[in-house]
C-alpha cells in the first residue's frame, strides 16, 4: 500500500516472488493470502478501491500520499482486469492456494475478460492484454495464462483456447515473439529489446509444455 490505502494488486505480485523464494509456508505469507480472500470481490475478483470508488487521479494522489483515513473495499463492485491479474499471481505460484474454489473463480473471471478493456481508467485500452514483459509485472494474456496454467486450467477451457491460438497466430518466423503488439507498439531493436522478446517467449513456451504436456 502507498501510505495507508489498499493495493492488493502490488501485494500479489510481491508475495509471488516470495513464494517462488521458498517462503510458501511463512505464516506471514499465508496470513497475507486470506487477507486477499478477505476482500475478493463478490465477482470473483479484485478491484483498487479508490478507483471502484470513482476518485479522480489526483484525489488518489493525495489520498496515497498522505495518511487520510482508508478507503473501504467494496465487494459489490466489479472487479478489474488489472488488479485480478496481478493479484491472482499469489494464489496461482502457491502449491496450495492454487486449488482453492476462490483462486478457481478469479481464473474463470480473468478469462472472461480476456483482449476486452478494463471497466477502470487504469491500464484500461484492450490491447493491453498483448503488451508483454518479464519477470511478470502488470497485467497481460501471457501473464494471465501462465497462472490459469499453474492453476490447473487446460486447453479444454475455451478461453484458454482462444488465448493459446492467438499465440500460434502470432508467432513471428523466427520462432521468437515481440515484446508488444499494441495497435501503435514500434518496433525497438535495442540488446534490451532483443533479450525481452527471448524471455517472453520462453515463458510461452513454458505455458504450452505445462498444458500440453500433461
Amino acid at each position: 500500500a502507498y501510505a495507508s490505502q489498499y493495493h492488493p494488486h502490488y501485494d500479489g505480485v510481491f508475495l509471488e516472488y516470495l513464494i517462488k523464494a521458498g517462503y510458501q509456508n511463512d505464516s506471514r505469507v499465508k496470513r497475507c493470502l486470506e487477507w486477499m480472500l478477505s476482500v475478493q470481490m463478490n465477482d470473483g475478483g479484485w478491484a483498487h478501491p479508490m478507483l471502484a470508488e470513482g476518485l479522480s487521479w489526483d484525489e488518489m494522489a493525495e489520498l496515497s500520499s498522505t495518511h487520510e483515513p482508508v478507503i473501504p473495499f467494496d465487494r459489490i463492485k466489479t472487479s478489474g482486469n488489472l488488479v485480478t491479474g496481478m493479484t491472482l499471481r499469489a494464489f496461482a505460484c502457491h502449491p496450495e492456494y492454487r486449488h482453492s474454489e476462490e483462486a478457481r473463480r478469479a481464473g474463470e473471471l480473468l478469462a472472461t475478460r480476456f483482449f476486452k478493456a478494463n471497466v477502470y481508467n487504469t491500464y484500461k485500452a484492450a490491447d493491453n492484454w498483448v503488451r508483454f514483459q518479464y519477470p511478470f509485472w502488470w497485467n497481460n494474456l501471457l501473464m494471465a495464462l501462465d497462472s490459469l496454467s499453474l492453476m490447473g486450467f487446460t486447453s479444454e477451457h475455451a478461453k484458454v483456447a482462444e488465448a493459446l491460438e492467438w499465440f500460434v497466430e502470432h508467432q513471428s518466423e523466427d520462432g521468437l515473439w515481440e515484446n508488444s503488439y499494441k495497435k501503435k507498439a514500434k518496433s525497438i531493436d535495442t540488446e534490451r529489446a532483443r533479450e525481452g522478446r527471448q524471455w517472453i517467449s520462453l515463458a510461452i513456451c513454458r505455458v504450452f509444455k505445462r498444458i500440453y504436456g500433461r
